[in-house]
């Protein structure tokens, strides 16, 4: 059977027939696709691109599965250049970053003397990001966070150092290349 693809004319009457029937069935979700009566269509083998995004980057959250994994897959069908952010890799820099400082701060106010200080390592990602949208965004979290912390303990300070190219911004930049 010929893939059909959003440019071949079809009859909205006769398109969908049974599925009604079939989507009636109730289904526990989220779930893995293998385990769905009725298959996901992200566009693998219907989404024919036109190289409008040619040129462009796009940086599509969630791409593993659901609407962002459909998007993705039109992006990148449409000539995009993807960067795919998975909720891992997110969490897993959050945790990193901004968890540890987190439970780690409010452990170490009970046992601080009056006059000590907490001194978080910010950096030049949270006022100036480059394109690790996650390491960005939780430098600026340390940042934040030193400030309304200090604000409620007087005790936080955070100070940035100036950018300095670690493995993950060499990686990051070669991957956007």
């Amino acid at each position: 059977m010929e893939a059909v693809n959003q440019f071949t004319m079809q009859d909205p009457t006769t398109q969908y027939v049974g599925l009604k029937s079939a989507m009636s069935a109730s289904q526990a979700g989220p779930g893995l696709e293998q385990q769905m009566s009725i298959k996901p269509d992200a566009g693998e083998e219907t989404y024919r691109g036109t190289g409008r995004l040619t040129g462009h980057k796009a940086l599509v959250t969630g791409a593993d599965s659901g609407i962002g994994r459909a998007v993705a897959i039109a992006f990148a069908r449409e000539g995009a250049d993807i960067a795919d952010h998975s909720t891992e890799q997110l969490d897993e820099t959050d945790k990193t970053n901004v968890y540890a400082m987190f439970w780690i701060c409010q452990a170490a106010v009970a046992h601080m003397p009056p006059g000590s200080t907490i001194v978080n390592t910010g950096s030049l990602e949270g006022y100036q990001p480059s394109p690790i949208l996650d390491y960005a965004s939780t430098k600026w979290a340390i940042n934040e966070f030193s400030k309304a912390f200090g604000q409620r303990f007087s005790v936080t300070s955070a100070i940035d150092q100036i950018e300095s190219m670690t493995k993950r911004l060499i990686d990051a930049e070669d991957d956007l290349r």
